[in-house]
């Protein structure tokens, strides 16, 4: 394994030191890109994730919004704690999901339907459903909130550590 000739070594060496650093390169510039933008959730996914009976944090944005990659980190990092956060508070297992995200995007034909039918005006919107109806994000006034259009990262992170609180009341009720 060992050579005799040094430069050969040394050469050796660099190449492997070189790609070492390309793989890590690589690797954080994937890491930046998945945290920093939105993977659109397919139709049929959409359908299914909005009518279950867990409940789903959908995301309504658009490609070409600043603000919506501007808010994808949080979005990720909080959907990340609050599933921690489940997992530490023994309300889950790695394989059990306490909520799910689903991604709406505005350039996509099939989806437009969705920003027409829930009356989205801008992005990024939240909203959480729940078998197939919009879950009241909070209450102001006595009445309702189902929206939250806007970049304000403790409001988003509110809306995941609502479903973690939620989910931990049921959790206490049943047993």
């Amino acid at each position: 394994m060992y050579s005799d000739n040094p430069v050969k070594e040394q050469r050796r060496r660099r190449i492997t030191i070189g790609i070492i650093a390309v793989l890590i390169i690589s690797g954080a510039l994937f890491g930046f890109h998945f945290f920093h933008s939105y993977r659109r959730t397919d139709t049929t996914a959409q359908a299914k994730l909005m009518s279950s009976s867990t409940p789903t944090v959908v995301v309504f944005y658009s490609k070409t919004c600043s603000d919506c990659k501007h808010v994808a980190a949080t979005v990720h990092k909080a959907d990340y704690e609050s599933r921690l956060a489940d997992n530490v508070i023994g309300l889950g297992d790695a394989s059990s999901k306490r909520h799910h995200v689903a991604y709406v995007e505005w350039q996509n034909g099939r989806d437009k339907r969705l920003f027409e039918q829930y009356n989205i005006k801008s992005v990024p919107t939240f909203m959480v459903f729940q078998n197939g109806q919009p879950q009241p994000l909070e209450t102001v006034n006595g009445l309702p909130v189902y929206q939250y259009s806007g970049t304000d990262k403790q409001k988003i992170k509110q809306i995941f550590q609502r479903l973690t609180l939620e989910a931990q009341v049921t959790e206490n009720q049943t047993n």
